[in-house]
């Protein structure tokens, strides 16, 4: 793997992750403030995390993750569909979460 192919693979992490952290926001009908006093960061500090920006040495998602009943699996890897009482609760049926992997993870888990 070249430094360039890593560098791609890790942007692109970062954008899914981005990605389930906005749909986990959204369908919990949290604000970003919110979210970030459960990531213990402040609002500008989880603001980038949401438009894919590498979260620095930080385990806040766990708080958030327990706080919301939220897969830490999903949260993380985007795999499983055991999202948490409260997604599913809050939906009522009408979103449709999907997991989001890119192609060269799908290429490697096959």
């Amino acid at each position: 793997m070249t430094v360039r192919s890593h560098s791609a693979e890790k942007s692109r992490y970062w954008s899914d992750y981005a990605h389930r952290l906005r749909v986990a926001r959204m369908t919990l009908g949290i604000t970003e403030t919110d979210a970030a006093t459960a990531h213990g960061v402040t609002e500008r500090t989880y603001r980038g995390w949401e438009v894919g920006k590498p979260q620095r040495a930080s385990f806040g998602f766990l708080a958030f993750a327990e706080k919301y009943d939220i897969s830490l699996n999903w949260l993380v890897h985007g795999e499983g569909f055991n999202l948490g009482r409260h997604l599913t609760v809050s939906s009522n049926g009408k979103l449709a979460i999907l997991p989001i992997m890119s192609a060269e993870r799908k290429a490697v888990q096959s």
